[in-house]
């Protein structure tokens, strides 16, 4: 919880403070029981777990994610007239790569170059600026003049530099690789494909009220979304990135993999404890 207060929000305390008072008022926290645990086992690293806390800072007091009224971002989702659920992760991906090779003390890059990069890529130069401008707006880049103490309501010129932030890092290595993460996001991301769309529906488990979802059904919803980003990454894929690990696939082996083994795990309790 602390590591995505500092990921998210650093080096502005006041976001995080207020981040934090939304997951204290969200209709998603349970404090009694946070606080019967704490009681329970003191010595408890964890007495909150993080998809709770991650649940009800997305989700605040509504049933269901919408990342237009969500302090917690899709990476997935692709700008208007995009069908791309990557490229924002290759851009912060690319930005990252480069900042460590080059190191941090080199790491902004003029807009017009890292445009040219992903033209060459087979992206659309307008696609690009837009992804661009997201990223900025969700802090997940940062401009040479970049205020950490304001919204970003302003829009990225060709003739300015950027770099990654510590946002966008934490986005792409640990909150895309959280079952819970995944669990929230597939429901606000666009699916481009009418057969898989229909089986991820089918699979959805509804909230019945109690704040419960069937967790099996989850499971299944995520491992279908899943299923279709690998197809939707095949398609996308260009003669350069060929040579290059898939993302899905670095996605699993980096948690995503031991996130699904726990919910297994935590599956099977549940059915021994009706026995």
């Amino acid at each position: 919880m602390l590591d995505f207060l500092e990921a998210t929000t650093y080096p502005n305390i006041r976001e995080g403070l207020e981040i934090f008072k939304h997951f204290l008022l969200s209709g998603h926290t349970k404090v009694s029981e946070y606080v019967i645990r704490q009681k329970v086992s003191p010595n408890a690293p964890n007495p909150i777990p993080f998809w709770e806390f991650l649940k009800s800072t997305a989700l605040e007091n509504k049933k269901y994610y919408n990342q237009k009224r969500s302090k917690v971002n899709n990476i997935f989702n692709p700008v208007y007239g995009s069908r791309s659920h990557f490229l924002k992760y290759k851009i912060i991906k690319y930005l990252s790569d480069r900042a460590e090779h080059l190191g941090y003390s080199e790491k902004l890059l003029p807009v017009s170059q890292l445009v040219e990069k992903f033209t060459n890529m087979g992206y659309k130069n307008s696609i690009i600026i837009d992804e661009l401008n997201d990223l900025l707006k969700y802090r997940m880049i940062e401009t040479d003049d970049s205020t950490s103490d304001r919204e970003v309501d302003i829009e990225l010129q060709q003739e300015q530099n950027i770099c990654v932030s510590y946002k966008g890092v934490y986005y792409i290595t640990v909150l895309v690789c959280n079952f819970g993460y995944i669990d929230l996001v597939l429901q606000d991301t666009p699916i481009f494909d009418a057969d898989e769309y229909s089986k991820i529906r089918q699979a959805f488990p509804i909230d019945k009220g109690y704040d419960k979802r069937n967790l099996a059904k989850r499971k299944e919803t995520v491992l279908l979304f899943m299923n279709y980003l690998t197809k939707q990454e095949k398609l996308e894929i260009t003669e350069e990135e060929s040579s290059l690990n898939n993302i899905v696939r670095k996605i699993y082996d980096n948690g995503l993999q031991k996130e699904l083994d726990r919910v297994d795990s935590s599956i099977r309790n549940l059915k021994n404890s009706r026995i």
